[in-house]
């Protein structure tokens, strides 16, 4: 783990193919708001909180 911070993603994710080792890159709660698939599909929806004004969530399958 102390040698993952020495590349990028893309880094090693080049490497762990070239040697045709499975891997994806595991993405953070800000890639998953800024994907551009996820926002073209409506997968975020918004809704009021009694308490906590708006909050950003993920609609519901079918909705």
């Amino acid at each position: 783990m102390a040698r993952l911070p020495e590349k990028t993603s893309r880094e090693w994710l080049a490497l762990f193919e070239a040697a045709d080792i499975p891997a994806s890159k595991v993405n953070s709660i800000d890639d998953l708001l800024r994907d551009p698939h996820l926002n073209a599909v409506g997968f975020w929806g918004e809704r009021e909180h009694a308490t906590e004004d708006r909050l950003r969530l993920a609609r519901f399958p079918g909705t």
